[in-house]
């Protein structure tokens, strides 16, 4: 950072994985080393298609701009996944605990405005 302007101002997250997929389209962004079964590690190029896959298809089940969307994963790609998806479309990634139950997605849903759907990623 010189004079006090960082990099990245006027970059958003998807601003910034679309430069990086271009630049760096060959070159690692998340490796997935889980504890049991195969992992996988995605270059930049195909981390923002994913990313620009998922954006399609909630955007398909209607997500818009300044939506608010209730995302219950555990610590995996796919919450990546979903969190570029989201930030790609404009509407706002609502986290809550992978234990959550019911009653306590409701409150989460209606404490943020968000919307309670069925669709899995």
């Amino acid at each position: 950072m010189r004079d006090g302007v960082s990099p990245f101002e006027n970059f958003d997250v998807t601003s910034l994985l679309e430069e990086r997929s271009r630049r760096r389209a060959d070159h690692p962004f998340l490796i997935w080393a889980p504890f049991e079964g195969p992992g996988r590690t995605w270059s930049y190029a195909q981390f923002a298609h994913d990313v620009a896959r998922l954006a399609g298809g909630l955007a398909g089940l209607g997500v818009r701009t300044g939506d608010r969307v209730l995302v219950q994963l555990e610590n995996c790609p796919q919450a990546m996944l979903v969190l570029f998806a989201c930030a790609r479309i404009g509407a706002i990634h609502v986290p809550v605990a992978p234990a959550a139950r019911p009653p306590e997605l409701a409150w989460f849903a209606a404490f943020t405005d968000a919307e309670i759907g069925r669709a899995h990623v």
